[in-house]
């Protein structure tokens, strides 16, 4: 699903080009490589598990992106910059949890791309971070689990 979002932000008139992202919980380091290979600037990927941060260090090396993605182990205290598109692809409970720090770290005309809980949690989930003002420009579910694609105000939902 997070795939899904990226590549229709990437072809829409938000367009990925020069975007600065931020791979929160980033696994593997899949996300941040992709958005670069759709156009994205830079990303750093913050992830808390050390062997999984270990994994994508090596993902990004095995790709030539050491040079503009910076893979961080930690979580939400590390982050210290704004990202033009977030991803959180994170446990219902830890997005409940931790989520509140998104709008910080969101630039003003941003996207934030929100998943791993399922579809049934979705209304939640918007309700959760309509409160901290970020608006869904897009929601998707499949097989059982949801995503969305969230900004700032309706003056920039565009997609």
């Amino acid at each position: 699903l997070c795939l899904d979002a990226l590549a229709r932000l990437a072809q829409g008139p938000w367009g990925l080009m020069h975007r600065r992202v931020l791979d929160f919980g980033c696994g593997t380091g899949l996300l941040a490589l992709t958005a670069l290979n759709l156009g994205a600037h830079r990303a750093v990927g913050v992830e808390i598990d050390h062997d999984a941060a270990q994994t994508a260090r090596k993902n990004v090396a095995l790709n030539a992106m050491s040079g503009r993605i910076e893979i961080v182990e930690g979580s939400w205290e590390d982050v210290t910059e704004k990202y033009d598109l977030i991803f959180a692809n994170l446990v219902a409970s830890l997005l409940l949890r931790t989520g509140s720090r998104i709008p910080h770290h969101l630039g003003e005309e941003g996207r934030a791309v929100i998943s791993g809980f399922s579809a049934e949690q979705a209304g939640p989930m918007e309700e959760f971070f309509a409160a901290l003002g970020l608006i869904p420009v897009q929601r998707e579910s499949r097989d059982g689990w949801g995503c969305l694609v969230l900004t700032r105000s309706r003056l920039t939902a565009a997609i």
